[in-house]
């Protein structure tokens, strides 16, 4: 009986030694479950990380390209404008030499046109001065019985002086040239020779008003201006 006791207690105990033995290997199968668990975990966010990166690179990638393109960008259109710029400012250059010469021209033009003015109004002077001379001399010699070879001489000066004179004005007024008025002349008449248009006579007039007073008034040998 004893020994049955003792089998029967050693059985007790190997039993609960067992049980002891199979909780600690569940206890160690559920750690073990969970470090399994912990380690999927660990692995999924490592893949989550690891995707994360490479979106992060990709997207670093892309915004490197994009700077290069927008910085290659800005290096033409920076050059382009320095191009722009240093041609603008040979233009510049170029208007401000031309202008300079313009200016120049100008004032050579004007101090020609001065000049040329004053050489007109003292040409026109003389040729006024001669006219009124030769009218004279020859309302003088139509009265003689007779005239000397000197006054014959003196008409023919007088003539050749405001002849002279007349093609000085129309060289200086870029008139066609002059012409010497004949008896049977009038403004009208000489206009149609030379227009072929007898209402144009005023032109004559105008280009000839520091001579002619009253158009009905013209004599024969007075030199005129054709404009």
């Amino acid at each position: 009986a004893e020994a049955l006791a003792a089998l029967e207690a050693a059985r007790a105990e190997a039993r609960i030694a067992a049980e002891a033995a199979v909780s600690s290997a569940e206890a160690e199968r559920d750690a073990a479950l969970a470090a399994l668990a912990a380690f999927d975990a660990a692995s999924a966010e490592r893949d989550t990380l690891r995707a994360d990166l490479e979106a992060v690179n990709l997207e670093r990638d892309a915004l490197d390209a994009a700077l290069d393109a927008a910085l290659a960008a800005a290096v033409t259109e920076r050059d382009a404008l320095i191009a722009e710029r240093d041609a603008l400012t040979t233009e510049r250059d170029a208007l401000t030499a031309s202008l300079a010469l313009t200016e120049a021209r100008g004032e050579t033009a004007l101090i020609w046109l001065d000049e040329t003015v004053g050489a007109l109004e003292d040409t026109q002077g003389r040729a006024a001065r001669l006219t009124d001379q030769l009218s004279a001399l020859l309302t003088e010699q139509a009265g003689l019985q007779e005239i000397t070879q000197a006054q014959r001489d003196q008409l023919a000066a007088v003539r050749t002086a405001l002849e002279e004179v007349q093609v000085e004005v129309a060289r200086l007024t870029g008139a066609r040239g002059i012409y010497t008025v004949q008896d049977v002349d009038s403004l009208s008449s000489i206009a149609q020779f030379f227009y072929r248009d007898g209402n144009r006579w005023p032109d004559i007039l105008a280009a000839n008003a520091n001579l002619i007073g009253d158009p009905d008034l013209i004599f024969a040998g007075m030199v005129l201006i054709v404009p």
